[in-house]
């Protein structure tokens, strides 16, 4: 289902906001575009979560541990963030600080994980 959504996106993206990308391009159709695209990604992150067609066949059975909170505000702060300061410094949309987080966050999560499991391998001798 997910993969239907994604394809449904690209080819919004393709056919209906691409012709609308030069300055001369439909405001109202790029903002009609725009918001489908927003609103098939929230239907992909409600099918991922809520799983209402059941979990897949080649899943570990039992339920993950929910992520902290701060994972949920970074998701909404880092977009939000990005958004306004395009806005503000650039006068167009950069996704500056997606660009960090998706660089650096992994460094940052192994680093971390790895401080833990030499923590952990310490106080078990």
């Amino acid at each position: 289902m997910k993969t239907l959504v994604s394809l449904s996106q690209l080819y919004i993206g393709i056919f209906v906001l691409s012709p609308n990308l030069h300055p001369g391009g439909s405001p109202a159709l790029m903002r009609l575009g725009s918001l489908l695209m927003a609103s098939a990604l929230a239907f992909q992150v409600w099918l991922s979560v809520a799983k209402p067609l059941g979990r897949t066949p080649w899943a570990r059975p039992g339920k993950l541990p929910t992520a902290p909170t701060w994972t949920f505000a970074a998701c909404l702060a880092i977009p939000a963030t990005d958004y306004f300061l395009g806005e503000v410094l650039f006068d167009s949309p950069v996704p500056a600080v997606s660009l960090l987080t998706v660089l650096f966050f992994p460094l940052w999560r192994h680093a971390s994980l790895s401080k833990r499991a030499a923590r952990s391998q310490a106080l078990s001798r």
